[in-house]
């Protein structure tokens, strides 16, 4: 069973990744560096019903591996990776509430719906960043496990770090927002797929836990 929701867990990344190149591709006035990657799926996007596909189909085999882990690694009874798994399942759901409050495109009227898009975003952006925190305090408690552990840490650093340079860019109308929200948001992304990849290469139920919290 294990094997089976870390697969969803390896995939979900790729669908998120499949729908920012697509949606790239399909939109020949799209701008990587400069346009958010909410931008294709805004309310008025010119493909937002096809990509939306792709994140519906991301929130579902992300949600699918974050209950699943915490279901599996609750049984290490390492109570900072437990938080770490409960913030990442709300994570994915704060995320997945994006599909149905589409961003208001630049320069458009703020609707309710784009309202919520923000509101959204103000909270998911803490979770982003302490999921793999919390998980790189836990891993550490594992024998082994030291990389993953310092790894996890050093992603959040990154998401934190991009996501301040994020608001000095538009503060500053530096018009370098895209290229940034892609190391921030690609950061989270890869180590959602590292992570389901360890899951799904080791047997936890094996593992030494040195001491606990």
């Amino acid at each position: 069973m294990k094997k089976i929701y870390s697969i969803f867990g390896m995939i979900s990344p790729l669908f998120y990744l499949i729908h920012v190149i697509i949606g790239s591709m399909l939109w020949s006035g799209y701008n990587n560096i400069t346009q958010p990657i909410s931008d294709l799926t805004a309310a008025d996007a010119p493909n937002r019903e096809i990509l939306s596909i792709f994140t519906n189909m991301y929130g579902i085999c992300g949600l699918i591996f974050s209950i699943g882990s915490f279901n599996y690694l609750k049984k290490l009874k390492v109570k900072i990776i437990n938080v770490s798994m409960i913030i990442f399942i709300a994570m994915v759901l704060i995320g997945v509430s994006y599909g149905f409050f589409p961003e208001d495109m630049a320069g458009a009227t703020m609707t309710f719906e784009g309202f919520m898009h923000l509101v959204i975003t103000a909270l998911i952006v803490p979770t982003a960043i302490l999921t793999p925190l919390f998980a790189g305090l836990g891993f550490r408690k594992l024998e082994n496990f030291k990389k993953f552990s310092n790894y996890s840490i050093a992603t959040s650093v990154i998401i934190f770090v991009s996501g301040g340079m994020s608001v000095i860019a538009i503060a500053n109308k530096i018009s370098i927002f895209g290229a940034i929200e892609r190391i921030n948001i690609g950061s989270l992304q890869l180590w959602i797929f590292i992570f389901a990849l360890i899951m799904f290469t080791n047997h936890m139920d094996k593992i030494t836990v040195r001491d606990n919290f």
